[in-house]
């Protein structure tokens, strides 16, 4: 009990010697560049963009890719794979923190 009210003690006299209200500023640099208003840029013109050339043979639309065997899968094969995905991405995360905390151990060690 008597170190906390000590603790309190020396707060009070470490905060006696600040001033009770923030110190005006010094400098007129800054009121002056705050009362002038900045001049208004204009807006940048849009670059003109290039037109493709037109060619007298058009190329024939690119066939549309073949069917996948993922547009047949189930939802539960999706959530399957997820959870494939989310172990192998954990399991790197930990041989990545096992790494660093053996690194920081063996660090430790005094050598012979």
């Amino acid at each position: 009990m008597a170190d906390e009210s000590d603790d309190r003690a020396d707060e009070r006299e470490v905060l006696t010697n600040l001033p009770r209200t923030r110190p005006a500023r010094r400098s007129t640099r800054r009121t002056t560049a705050a009362s002038e208003p900045k001049p208004k840029r204009a807006p940048a013109k849009p670059k003109p963009r290039p037109r493709p050339k037109v060619t007298e043979a058009a190329a024939p639309p690119p066939l549309p890719p073949a069917p996948t065997h993922e547009a047949h899968r189930s939802p539960l094969a999706d959530v399957a794979v997820a959870g494939i995905e989310l172990t192998g991405a954990l399991f790197h995360f930990g041989i990545s923190l096992t790494r660093a905390v053996l690194s920081a151990t063996l660090g430790r060690v005094p050598r012979p």
